[in-house]
């Protein structure tokens, strides 16, 4: 009987961690924070239905707080903060959080009618995210720029390690192709990278994950969301970034 190889072994043990009765009571627990501090997802509330969506990911970023090594965390595309505030409360005390999102710039991704082209919404959320952030002693880096900028620059100079990477920025082949392959370069060690939009909605993301640029990742998870006034589903997925061998 063959051994079960080490990067799958850790993802069952992310995939156990997050069915786990703790793991729920503690997502519950810093889910309500970030509502109440107004850090919400567009998932929060679609079309006046109530998704499970942000419960699910917040069992998730518990869980790998709970099995990784020490780490802070990467998101592209912030919009109102919900996720940013989940995965600040899970990061390590003195790593970083780098948020990534051009708001209302032209490089966005998102139309203007998702309220991106208003500034003073976009100064509240980065402002009760650093308050977040300071408050559990997380270092708060924020970038208004869209991330094929922020790659092109070589940004990502910060002296601590990541592990997780969010990525709901822009949702083409291109796009998702160019950030697994920067953002996994400098990865120090195993790291769980999420992929929002893994659905029929965007398949270019389903395109960058059939990649090269993928290579060696392990599923953890791909949960979907169905909608009454929407035909098919939207969903994510989860994905185990193996250590540098």
């Amino acid at each position: 009987m063959s051994e079960t190889p080490p990067v799958v072994a850790l993802a069952e043990e992310v995939q156990r961690a997050i069915a786990a009765h703790s793991t729920k009571k503690e997502a519950s627990a810093i889910l309500t924070r970030s509502r109440e501090l107004g850090l919400i997802s567009d998932w929060d509330l679609w079309m006046g239905h109530v998704t499970e969506k942000p419960f699910d990911f917040a069992c998730l970023v518990v869980a790998v707080a709970h099995i990784l090594p020490p780490g802070g965390s990467i998101e592209t595309g912030v919009f109102r903060g919900g996720t940013s505030a989940l995965l600040i409360q899970c990061a390590t005390p003195e790593t970083f959080h780098v948020a990534i999102d051009p708001f209302g710039l032209s490089s966005q991704s998102y139309a203007p009618t998702h309220g991106y082209e208003l500034w003073a919404p976009a100064r509240t959320t980065i402002a009760r995210l650093a308050a977040l952030s300071e408050h559990n002693s997380v270092t708060f880096c924020p970038y208004v720029m869209g991330a094929r900028e922020f790659i092109r620059a070589d940004l990502l100079q910060h002296p601590a390690p990541f592990r997780i990477v969010h990525l709901d920025g822009e949702h083409s082949n291109e796009g998702v192709t160019e950030e697994l392959q920067y953002f996994r370069r400098k990865l120090r060690g195993p790291a769980v990278i999420i992929i929002d939009d893994h659905d029929e909605h965007s398949p270019g993301v389903a395109s960058a994950l059939d990649s090269p640029a993928a290579n060696g990742l392990v599923p953890i998870l791909h949960r979907f969301y169905l909608y009454p006034t929407v035909e098919r589903p939207f969903g994510f997925s989860a994905w185990l970034h193996p250590a540098a061998s």
